[in-house]
């Protein structure tokens, strides 16, 4: 099994922030400053990927971290404001530190964003992330083959 990379709080802090202002700029939304937060919600959204439960990983493969890790992030609100937008530049960068990239615009994964923020059911919504990420992610470096 191949080791996941976490992202860490000053990933998230200094790339997907600034990424998702980038990405998004046309919003009349702005995204507030990091600092003002809900401490500890974001910390949580970043461990929840990696938690166990009798020895046991509840999310073993890179594609379940990655979905659970999206999922939280859009639903927890770990954000004041802008959580869809730093949700989508997060799972950019979560899946670029572990080898992969998508192969569509940023603008459909907002719209998966959206998606998850309306659903109504857990279980579901984490099958609809899974085979969103599983129909669009590659290896970096890869000439655009499907990778799982």
């Amino acid at each position: 099994m191949v080791e996941v990379l976490p992202l860490s709080l000053d990933e998230v802090r200094i790339t997907a922030v600034m990424m998702a202002k980038r990405l998004y700029a046309e919003y009349d939304a702005p995204i507030p400053d990091f600092d003002t937060r809900p401490k500890g919600k974001l910390e949580a959204c970043l461990a929840q990927p990696f938690h166990s439960y009798g020895g046991e990983e509840l999310y073993p493969e890179l594609i379940n971290k990655a979905a659970i890790f999206f999922y939280v992030m859009v639903k927890d609100h770990p954000l004041e404001n802008g959580n869809k937008r730093v949700a989508v530049a997060s799972l950019l960068l979560f899946l670029e530190k572990n080898g992969y990239t998508f192969r569509l615009h940023s603008g459909e994964i907002l719209t998966l964003a959206v998606a998850v923020a309306e659903s109504r059911t857990m279980d579901d919504t984490m099958i609809y992330i899974t085979e969103f990420i599983e129909g669009h992610i590659i290896e970096q470096g890869d000439s655009g083959q499907e990778a799982a």
